[in-house]
């Protein structure tokens, strides 16, 4: 007999499982890849929400700090008339 009938079994496993190892190998390049698409779709998604986050903290911030600076506005306006009653009253102390 010749040596491909004497190990056709042999030959046609052989074969059979390394067409399986590319397929798989491909198709596992597939999920790999829609796998890693998704964890940066996952990260994306942390990073917004992060960012947000950041956004919300940062606006309650700048809306604290704008309410000291009006107050203080406020305040400097009240101090500016003070100092002008002031003054009025000590050029009329110089005058004497």
């Amino acid at each position: 007999m010749s040596v491909l009938s004497d190990n056709f079994g042999i030959i046609l496993s052989s074969t059979l499982g390394a067409l399986g190892t590319l397929f798989g190998f491909l198709k596992g390049k597939k999920s790999r890849e829609s796998n890693a698409n998704i964890e940066i779709g996952k990260a994306y998604e942390l990073m917004a929400r992060q960012n947000n986050a950041f956004i919300i903290t940062m606006t309650e911030k700048i809306e604290k700090q704008t309410t000291k600076i009006e107050h203080l506005e406020f305040e400097v306006i009240g101090l500016r008339n003070e100092n002008k009653l002031l003054l009025t009253e000590l050029k009329k102390y110089r005058k004497k």
